[in-house]
């Protein structure tokens, strides 16, 4: 545990994070603004959903995300004597992920602490559904009147349990970006091009929204989204452990495919 808090803090301890993070706070706020000035009735559940809507989340905090895990992968000559106090290969590699996982995590509820600051004073501490809710999601209130996924969902949790989840996924989703970027790095040896190699395969993952058949249930957005499932696996709660089990699968393959490479290869840094 030693280990894995030293090797966190010297990752995290540089002026660079604090560059990236400027920008998303100020983008963060924008968000916020925007949300004070709809006319429909809002709460700060709002504000924790608005923040990983579509573009925030895909765009600016993906981007800035990768950009913080592309500043902690550096391999300077200084690695080459710190990885001396590790046991082996695995452990070095192992540590390297949890280091990821806790960055994802924290990434995660730095971003809602933005959200909490900015609301708390100024948005209802409501844990209801709002009109804002129902507009951005093009719902309607009448929970009679209409039987699609909204409406179910609505029905089914509140919004603080949908809060919940959408940052369980999307820990997940930042997780296994960092996992990617790490393990093609791990191929590749060069930064720059695993960073643009990773934002490709985001790409590539929005353009699997627009086809059809099963494709879109593939991709990170679905996986993200939940109000997308079927009405059924709403109404039974089984969109829960569908998620998990789809951003487990990924996960745990690129963790493997990185293990092995890791052991197979020697350390390259640089000068």
């Amino acid at each position: 545990m030693k280990k894995i808090y030293n090797h966190l803090v010297l990752k995290l301890t540089s002026y660079k994070i604090i560059i990236i993070l400027t920008p998303l706070l100020l983008y963060h706020f924008a968000l916020f603004i925007n949300l004070l000035s709809e006319a429909n009735h809002h709460n700060i559940f709002d504000l924790f959903i608005t923040q990983f809507n579509y573009f925030p989340l895909f765009i600016v905090y993906s981007l800035g995300y990768l950009l913080i895990i592309y500043n902690v992968n550096q391999k300077t000559n200084f690695y080459k004597y710190y990885y001396l106090k590790f046991n082996n290969k695995s452990e070095v590699y192992n540590i390297n992920v949890i280091t990821l996982l806790i960055i994802s995590i924290i990434f995660t509820l730095l971003i809602n602490l933005f959200s909490f600051a900015e609301g708390i004073a100024t948005l209802p501490l409501e844990n209801l559904w709002s009109d804002y809710f129902y507009h951005i999601m093009g719902g309607t209130k009448d929970v009679f009147s209409s039987l699609d996924s909204v409406q179910i969902l609505t029905r089914k949790i509140t919004p603080s349990i949908y809060v919940l989840l959408i940052n369980l996924y999307v820990i997940l989703y930042f997780f296994l970006e960092g996992l990617l970027y790490f393990v093609i790095d791990s191929f590749l040896n060069k930064d720059g091009l695993s960073l643009v190699v990773v934002i490709f395969i985001n790409t590539i993952n929005r353009f699997f929204d627009s086809l059809g058949g099963i494709i879109p249930k593939l991709s990170f957005t679905n996986n993200i989204y939940f109000i997308s499932s079927p009405v059924e696996n709403i109404a039974n709660y089984s969109f829960i452990l569908f998620r998990i089990l789809y951003w487990f699968i990924l996960i745990f393959t690129i963790y493997i495919i990185g293990r092995v490479r890791t052991i197979r290869s020697d350390y390259k840094f640089l000068d």
